[in-house]
C-alpha cells in the first residue's frame, strides 16, 4: 500500500517567502503564497530572536540587582544603575539594528527628553527654594536695620522670586 499523507511544511515565513506543500519524501509540489501579508521583520527570527531573548535576560539581570540594591537601602545606586542599564540596552539595540530601529530611537529620544526636563525643573525648585531663603534672611536684615528702605528703594522679583533692592538716582 502506498503511502498517501501529505505534510504541510511551512518554511521561511520570516524571511517573507512562501510556504510549500509536499509529500512525506519532502519534495515540493507547489508553492503557497502568503495571501497579501506582510512578512514579519527579520529581527525577530533566528540567531536574531536568540539576541533579543539574551537582551531581555541581561535586562532583568540588571534590574534584580538593582531590586537587592534598593532593599538593601541604596536607593540612589539602585536607580542610577537601573536607569543606565537602560540607555545602555537601548543604545544595543540601536547598535545591533545598524540604526536603524526606529522604536529604540524614538524611546531613547523621549527618555532623553523626559530626563532634561526633570533636571531643569529640579534646578528651579532648588533655586526658587534658595530665593525664598535669601528672601527670609533679607527681611531680618531689614528689621535689624542693616538694609534700608527709602523712598527711593526700588523693589524686585527675579524669576525665581529672589527679592533684590536697589536705589534710584
Amino acid at each position: 500500500m502506498a503511502d498517501d499523507r501529505i505534510i504541510l511544511t511551512i518554511d521561511h515565513i520570516f524571511n517573507g517567502q512562501t510556504a510549500g506543500i509536499g509529500p512525506t519524501g519532502g519534495q515540493k509540489i507547489e508553492q503557497i503564497p502568503m495571501a497579501g501579508q506582510n512578512p514579519i521583520p527579520r529581527a525577530a527570527s533566528g540567531n536574531n530572536m536568540t539576541a533579543v531573548l539574551g537582551s531581555i535576560s541581561a535586562n532583568l539581570l540588571v534590574s534584580g540587582g538593582a531590586q537587592i540594591l534598593a532593599a538593601s537601602g541604596n536607593t540612589e545606586l539602585a536607580t542610577t544603575i537601573s536607569q543606565g542599564a537602560s540607555y545602555a540596552f537601548l543604545a544595543g539595540r540601536i547598535a545591533a539594528s545598524g540604526g536603524t530601529d526606529i522604536t529604540a530611537i524614538l524611546t531613547l529620544m523621549m527618555r532623553g527628553t523626559a530626563q532634561v526636563i526633570k533636571l531643569v525643573r529640579e534646578y528651579k525648585m532648588k533655586q526658587e527654594e534658595i530665593a525664598k531663603k535669601l528672601n527670609a534672611l533679607d527681611v531680618l536684615k531689614m528689621r535689624s536695620g542693616m538694609i534700608v528702605i527709602t523712598a527711593n528703594t526700588q523693589m524686585s522679583y527675579n524669576k525665581y522670586g529672589r527679592l533684590t533692592t536697589t536705589d534710584r538716582r
